[in-house]
C-alpha cells in the first residue's frame, strides 16, 4: 500500500483500480470534477424537475388562477362580448365560446365552466370543460350541469 497525493492510502488489487486512479487526481483536477459535477447536478434539476408552478389550461387559454382568467375573459369581453350578470354567475360569450363563473356567494366558488364551439368535419360540435375549486357536492353539480349544456342554472340549487 501507498499514499495518494489527497493523503488517502490505496491499495493495489484489480478491485480497487478505478479508486487509486480517483484518488491520484491532484488537487485542481479534483476541484474541476466537483465542479462539473455541481453543473451536471444543476442542468439535472432543470431538466427534469416538474415545474409545480405551470400554468393551466381552459378552453384554449392559459391561466394561472381561477381569478386571473376572469380578470383575462372579463378584459375581452368589455370589448364587444354578451354579458349577462346574475346572482349566481356571471356569462360572457363572444368569439364562439361562452364562459360562466360563479359569485363568490356559491358554495361552487370559484368556478367556472366554458363551452368552445369547434367544427368536426362537416358539423359544428361544442366542447365543455369546468374548473370547480369549491365545496365537492357544489362542484360535482356544476359538472353535471354543464354537460346537459343547460346553463341557465348553471351554479343554483
Amino acid at each position: 500500500m501507498r499514499t495518494s497525493s489527497l493523503g488517502k492510502r490505496i491499495g493495489t488489487t484489480s478491485e480497487t483500480s478505478t479508486i487509486v486512479e480517483l484518488l491520484q487526481l491532484d488537487d485542481n483536477a479534483v476541484t474541476q470534477v466537483r465542479y462539473l459535477a455541481a453543473q451536471l447536478l444543476t442542468i439535472g434539476n432543470i431538466l427534469l424537475v416538474p415545474n409545480d408552478a405551470s400554468a393551466d389550461q381552459l378552453c384554449g387559454r392559459n391561466f394561472d388562477s381561477l381569478s386571473q382568467l376572469y380578470a383575462d375573459v372579463r378584459s375581452e369581453a368589455d370589448h364587444g362580448w354578451r354579458i349577462i350578470e346574475r346572482s349566481t354567475h356571471i356569462i360572457m360569450a363572444g368569439n364562439e365560446m361562452i364562459w360562466a363563473f360563479a359569485r363568490e356567494s356559491q358554495p361552487a366558488f370559484p368556478a367556472v365552466a366554458c363551452l368552445r364551439v369547434v367544427q368536426v368535419d362537416d358539423s359544428i360540435g361544442a366542447i365543455v370543460q369546468t374548473r370547480c375549486e369549491g365545496a365537492k357536492d357544489a362542484c360535482d353539480a356544476v359538472a353535471a350541469k354543464a354537460k346537459t349544456q343547460d346553463w341557465s342554472n348553471l351554479f343554483g340549487n
